[in-house]
């Protein structure tokens, strides 16, 4: 049987590491609003002033822009989403995937679209297609 002492030993350090986890993550939270308010502040500047980037000593801060989509809800839209996939030969890998890869199979299809000359692709089944702006740093 263990020490009570070694109880309650064990016991104040477990209290005093979730207080210092809760710490960090409020310090988390309040540094993440910063840097998104700071982030926004910057991307409205440069969309203001007509540029995708601004270069200085301290590095290259630029927008990049991100189609993303989602599953169809409508069930004819998913249907024809559905047998797209199967053409492809991936209903059974892609039947279900989170929002993160559906996106990335979706700009790939795009891209590879846009090599082979098709300016027009549309994927059947995904038709709400919006493009996120991110801004992206890169060091000097």
């Amino acid at each position: 049987m263990s020490d009570v002492q070694e109880y309650k030993r064990k016991m104040i350090e477990l209290k005093k590491l979730g207080a210092e986890s809760d710490e960090y993550k409020r310090l988390k939270t309040e540094v993440d609003t910063k840097y998104t308010v700071l982030e926004n502040e910057i991307r409205e500047m440069l969309e203001a002033d007509g540029e995708n980037s601004f270069k200085c000593e301290e590095g290259t801060i630029y927008l990049s822009f991100i189609d993303q989509v989602s599953m169809p809800k409508d069930p004819i839209q998913k249907e024809a989403f559905y047998n797209y996939l199967r053409e492809k030969g991936l209903y059974d890998e892609m039947i279900s995937v989170n929002s993160q890869k559906l996106n990335g199979f979706y700009r790939k299809e795009a891209e590879a679209a846009k090599d082979a000359g098709d300016i027009l692709f549309s994927m059947p089944g995904i038709e709400q297609i919006h493009t996120v702006t991110r801004i992206g740093f890169r060091k000097s």
